[in-house]
């Protein structure tokens, strides 16, 4: 595992296109991302940076598959809930929903795009 220091530069949008590629990701390809920003370090532009390599190196020809549905991050359960088994619960949002969700700031992102 590769740990971030700060005195390392950000990461740009065409790093990030360059490690795509040499994982193997090319056009054309249908690809599920589970993400997470922290785990890249500091990235210069942010998610934005991420969605649009993962956009360019994919192409219009392939899919991205991004769970990207608004929900909550995780709720806190009630002693009752506990009892009963429950292990996790969120609250569920509009479709219209644009502000932060469980899902992370890159899934966000991917969310507000057109056409997903």
């Amino acid at each position: 595992m590769t740990i971030f220091q700060a005195s390392q530069p950000p990461l740009t949008q065409t790093d990030i296109e360059t490690g795509l590629s040499e994982l193997g990701l090319k056009k054309g390809q249908v690809v599920e991302v589970h993400s997470s920003l922290s785990s890249f370090g500091q990235v210069e532009g942010g998610p934005v940076a991420v969605v649009n390599a993962l956009m360019n190196v994919i192409g219009e020809e392939g899919s991205i598959v991004m769970s990207a549905y608004p929900v909550s991050k995780p709720l806190p359960l009630t002693g009752e809930e506990k009892s009963r088994g429950v292990l996790a619960k969120v609250q569920t949002y509009t479709e219209d929903y644009r502000g932060p969700t469980g899902m992370g700031v890159i899934s966000d992102e991917f969310s507000r795009r057109p056409d997903t």
